[in-house]
């Protein structure tokens, strides 16, 4: 019988750089990824510290919180010497933000045996007009199988030189008790279609009065309302919502767009999602909601393959698209939506990219 390897999850996410509450999505991608990795076996192994709360007026705040950023990197690279007992190991680490103690704590591990997985939450250097990162580059030549959302994605870190070995996650999971009932959805009615997330980086939402107009074709925001959005009767904001709690979000279809322009999704932004896998996407998903989606997306791919809702390559085309399904068509959506909502909210999607990860 062969000798068991012992599986760990480095967290050395440093919550500070962006707080973590119930209604960011920032922090429960990273949480639901550590909660499905301990059902596989991964023990966590926790190397950041307290967040800081309460940093004062703005100047103070930028100069404590760089202050406090510079004792956090020396903080985690002093509790990964706890790590140094670690070895022919599979470790499970997740990168989304840059930070210098985390390449040296990967660095570190990649020896004795060590097999690394890093899940890509995002990734600077795909994204247009970014400067060439050599530290992202150097964390990728340290790490054996890397997690990504898409085909597009893998084949990116192809031509930037990654030689491991890479599994398509498809889109996130969004670990949630709420039960969708997508067999009763009205899909024949208004077509209410919400949005949500970070309503002032999504330039494109100030744009979405000069639509053409349609009866029933109306348009629900969730998210910070930063002054810069035109709202009437058929665009209206819907305030916040905690990630644990989605049953009170309204609407019949869920929009992943992003960029300055209703015509495709442009800007850096925009070019982003020929990769990435949004997690608006998934939050749909999870509350039943058919999506729609730009054509030329890294998940028009699946939203056609699992009949997940519609691709449109502009905004103004969402009206005919929805109207012009077949009852066939709508069912069909219904049910794939119904069977992936249950994925997503049971943590299926990372579950088995893990397992291929760890597979030989």
């Amino acid at each position: 019988m062969g000798i068991t390897r012992k599986r760990y999850h480095i967290d050395a996410l440093n919550k500070s750089n962006f707080g973590v509450t119930h209604y960011d999505a920032c922090s429960k991608p990273h949480s639901d990824a550590e909660k499905t990795a301990g059902r596989l076996g991964f023990e966590t192994e926790c190397l950041y510290g307290s967040r800081l709360t309460k940093l004062g007026k703005p100047l103070w705040k930028k100069v404590l919180l760089h202050a406090y950023n510079l004792s956090w990197q020396a903080y985690v690279l002093l509790q990964s010497r706890k790590l140094e007992r670690i070895k022919n190991a599979d470790i499970f680490v997740q990168y989304g933000f840059s930070t210098e103690a985390m390449f040296r704590v990967v660095k570190n591990l990649n020896r004795d045996g060590n097999r690394i997985i890093m899940l890509m939450h995002d990734l600077g250097i795909l994204q247009v007009g970014a400067k060439k990162n050599h530290e992202e580059e150097q964390l990728l030549q340290n790490v054996d199988t890397v997690i990504v959302h898409s085909q597009p994605m893998a084949d990116k870190l192809r031509g930037l030189g990654f030689k491991g070995k890479t599994v398509i996650l498809e889109f996130f999971d969004y670990l949630n008790d709420y039960e969708a009932d997508c067999a009763s959805t009205d899909m024949t009615g208004n077509i209410d279609v919400v949005f949500a997330g970070n309503l002032g980086k999504s330039t494109f939402l100030s744009k979405l009065n000069e639509l053409t107009p349609h009866e029933g074709l109306r348009f629900f925001l969730y998210g910070k309302d930063t002054g810069n959005l035109i709202t009437n009767d058929n665009i209206q904001y819907k305030g916040f919502f905690s990630n644990d709690d989605i049953a009170g979000i309204e609407g019949t279809w869920g929009l992943v767009w992003d960029g300055d322009s209703l015509d495709g999704c442009t800007g850096r932004m925009g070019e982003y999602l020929r990769y990435n896998a949004p997690f608006k996407l998934s939050l749909y998903l999870a509350k039943g909601l058919p999506v729609i989606v730009w054509s030329e997306s890294a998940m028009a791919k699946y939203v056609e393959e699992y009949k997940l809702g519609i691709t449109v390559r502009s905004l103004n085309d969402i009206y005919d698209a929805v109207r012009s399904l077949s009852a066939e068509q709508l069912n069909d959506i219904k049910e794939g939506v119904a069977e992936y909502s249950r994925k997503v909210k049971h943590g299926k999607q990372l579950e088995q990219a893990l397992q291929k990860a760890l597979t030989d």
